[in-house]
C-alpha cells in the first residue's frame, strides 16, 4: 500500500513589491497617454504648418503671378513706346527723304529755267524788234497734260507796248493721218482762239493743254502777229521730241 506524500509550497509575502509594480504599470499608462496626446498635438501642429505653407506657397506663387504680370505689362508697353517711336522715325525718314527729293526736282528746274533764260538773254541781244525767243513744253503728273512756256522780246530804243497775239499749234499723225490742234488755254485757265500779249521788252505767255488721245505729236509751229496790221510778224517751228526731251 502506497503512501501519499503532500508537498507544501511556501510563498513569501511582499506587499511593496505590487504596489510598486502597480505604480510602475500606471507612470507607464501615464507616459503613453502622454506621448499619444503629445503625438496628437504634433500631428495638429504639423498639419496647421503645412496647411500654412501651402498658403504661404500659395500667396507666394500668386505675388510672383502678378509681379510678372505686372512687368511683362511694362515690357509690352516699352515695346508699343518703341515700335511707334520707330514708326514716326521712318515716316519722319520717308517725309525728309521726300522732302530732299522735291527740293532736288525744284533745284534742277531753276538750274533749267536759268539756262534757258540764259539763252533767251543771249538771242534777243543779237536781235531787235518783236522776237520769238524760246518755247517749253514740260509732261506735268496727268496722263497726256503738258505745261508750255513762250517767251517773247522786243528790244527796241523805245519803250513802246508791243501788243498783239499768238498761236501754237501742234501737228502729228492720229490714227495714221496728218492732224493739227491748237493750243488755246491761257495761264489763267481760259480758252481763246488765239493768246494774246501786250509788253515792252520781255512777255511769257504759259498755260496748260492737253493732247487728245491716239494723237501722236510729231512738231509745233508758233505764229506771232503784231497790232495793228495782225499779219504774221514772225513765226518759228520745234520738234515736239526735241522740246519734250529738254525738260529731262
Amino acid at each position: 500500500m502506497a503512501i501519499k506524500t503532500t508537498r507544501l509550497i511556501v510563498k513569501p509575502h511582499r506587499p511593496g513589491r505590487q504596489i510598486l509594480l502597480a505604480i510602475l504599470g500606471a507612470g507607464v499608462l501615464g507616459v503613453a497617454a502622454w506621448m499619444a496626446f503629445e503625438y496628437g498635438q504634433w500631428q495638429k501642429l504639423y498639419a496647421r504648418m503645412t496647411a500654412l505653407a501651402r498658403a504661404s506657397s500659395t500667396e507666394a506663387a500668386a505675388e510672383s503671378l502678378d509681379r510678372l504680370k505686372a512687368e511683362n505689362s511694362d515690357q509690352l508697353q516699352r515695346i508699343t513706346i518703341l515700335e511707334r517711336a520707330a514708326q514716326i522715325d521712318k515716316e519722319a525718314d520717308l517725309r525728309l527723304q521726300a522732302h530732299i527729293r522735291e527740293l532736288q526736282d525744284e533745284t534742277y528746274e531753276l538750274k533749267e529755267e536759268l539756262e534757258f533764260y540764259r539763252k533767251v538773254v543771249a538771242a534777243a541781244r543779237e536781235e531787235s524788234g518783236l522776237r520769238i525767243q524760246g518755247l517749253r513744253i514740260e509732261p506735268l503728273g496727268e496722263s497726256r497734260r503738258f505745261h508750255y512756256k513762250l517767251v517773247l522780246t522786243n528790244l527796241s530804243k523805245d519803250d513802246k507796248v508791243t501788243a498783239g497775239d499768238a498761236t501754237i499749234e501742234v501737228a502729228g499723225q492720229r490714227q495714221g493721218s496728218p492732224q493739227k490742234f491748237q493750243i488755246t488755254t491761257s495761264r489763267d485757265g481760259s480758252r481763246t482762239t488765239t493768246l494774246a500779249f501786250s509788253f515792252v521788252h520781255f512777255h511769257r505767255l504759259e498755260g496748260d493743254f492737253t493732247v487728245p488721245d491716239g494723237f501722236e505729236p510729231e512738231s509745233v509751229r508758233v505764229v506771232i502777229r503784231q497790232e495793228p496790221e495782225r499779219e504774221p510778224r514772225h513765226d518759228a517751228s520745234y520738234e515736239w521730241r526735241e522740246l519734250v526731251q529738254a525738260k529731262g
